[in-house]
């Protein structure tokens, strides 16, 4: 019997206040409204920004607060229904969730220069400014808009890409956030360039993701940069020729890459979310055109210091979201990148729980011990 135009209740994994675990909740999903989509999730991935929505940052560009929330955002699903208006996309299409929007009208969407749109917004809520979940009466904000710790929910149509019904879909949710912003990111907002020098802060699913964008760059020395010596395994599969654990040193890497490389790096990234590695980034680049990309999220308040005259001395720093990429735009030709076997998506999955062990499956997320674990739908 067909679920559309009816509210669907299912499962949803819901956090009602910061710093307390999650529990699996009974929500009931309404009917998608005009332009929105209701999506029958198929896998999720955990990400480290979905613990900073936990801890109650707010995290500028990203998530402005909003609770009780169903956290999530990265994701792989199939259209059940939509609303009236709803152009792009019809039941039984694979979607990819996608943390940002893309409306292709606004003055964003029509510049050369940002992949940013005017509609997305960071109250974890529709554009309607509500979303379409509840549980026990109470209304359930969702990360980024789109919530995919649940069985099913309701995002915008403009924040949905449509991609290949023939891709298989176990490992594709890493590609609504992971893999384009880490790739994207050495592609480009660095242009990183054949023969250069690189080197990577935080070796995570999307600091492997930048490793991936400067080996297809063609760049000659990739170095990997982590705390945790159990990442170097990971970070070397991905295409890093050195890796280096800033605890070992008896001296900063800043100091260390200028000596062995004759002044820095050409291209620098930092993905851990912390101030200190940003800067230690920034530092390892050298004058005369090195480029420090930051893209780890920092909570509000957290402040960068730099050494202007760094700047003036033709050093850049830029960041940039989702890699630069045109959110569902960009992802259909992504994906079809995957099929090619061009991007690895199997290799980032080392974990895979029932949305029921969601907790089980957070622990190991930030035991730091896998990349990316998977929450798949009964």
């Amino acid at each position: 019997m067909s679920t559309a135009g009816k509210p669907i209740t299912c499962r949803a994994a819901v956090c009602w206040e910061p710093n307390q675990p999650l529990s699996i909740e009974e929500v009931v999903v309404e009917p998608p409204q005009k332009g929105e989509v209701r999506v029958k999730l198929l896998s999720a991935s955990i990400c480290h920004t979905d613990f900073c929505c936990l801890k109650g940052y707010t995290i500028k560009g990203f998530y402005a607060g909003g609770w009780p929330i169903i956290p999530g955002h990265e994701g792989v699903g199939v259209v059940e229904s939509v609303g009236p208006e709803v152009t792009s996309v019809q039941p039984g299409d694979h979607v990819i969730p996608c943390c940002g929007a893309q409306c292709n009208k606004c003055s964003f969407c029509q510049s050369s220069r940002t992949n940013l749109c005017q509609l997305t917004n960071f109250r974890a809520v529709l554009p309607a400014g509500v979303t379409r979940v509840k549980a026990k009466g109470r209304m359930l904000h969702q990360l980024a808009s789109l919530g995919t710790f649940a069985e099913y929910s309701v995002m915008a149509e403009t924040s949905l890409a449509r991609v290949n019904k023939s891709v298989p879909t176990a490992s594709l949710s890493v590609m609504g956030c992971c893999v384009p912003t880490g790739m994207g990111t050495a592609l480009n907002e660095a242009k990183v360039t054949p023969g250069s020098v690189c080197a990577v802060w935080g070796l995570g699913g999307v600091g492997l993701s930048i490793v991936l964008g400067c080996r297809m760059a063609g760049a000659s020395t990739i170095v990997g940069v982590d705390i945790n010596p159990e990442k170097e395994a990971n970070a070397r599969k991905f295409g890093c020729t050195d890796f280096i654990n800033s605890k070992t040193l008896d001296k900063p890497v800043s100091e260390y890459l200028a000596e062995r490389f004759g002044g820095g790096c050409d291209f620098t990234f930092e993905s851990s979310g912390t101030a200190v590695a940003m800067a230690e980034a920034f530092e390892s680049v050298r004058d005369a055109g090195g480029h420090c990309v930051v893209i780890g999220g920092v909570p509000e308040g957290h402040n960068l210091s730099i050494f202007p005259g760094h700047l003036l001395n033709g050093r850049a720093l830029t960041g940039c979201l989702f890699g630069g990429y045109r959110f569902r735009n960009d992802l259909p030709a992504l994906v079809e990148m995957v099929a090619e076997g061009k991007i690895p998506v199997d290799d980032y999955i080392t974990g895979s729980f029932k949305l029921a062990a969601i907790n089980e499956a957070m622990d190991t997320m930030k035991s730091g011990k896998g990349i990316r674990i998977t929450i798949t739908f009964d």
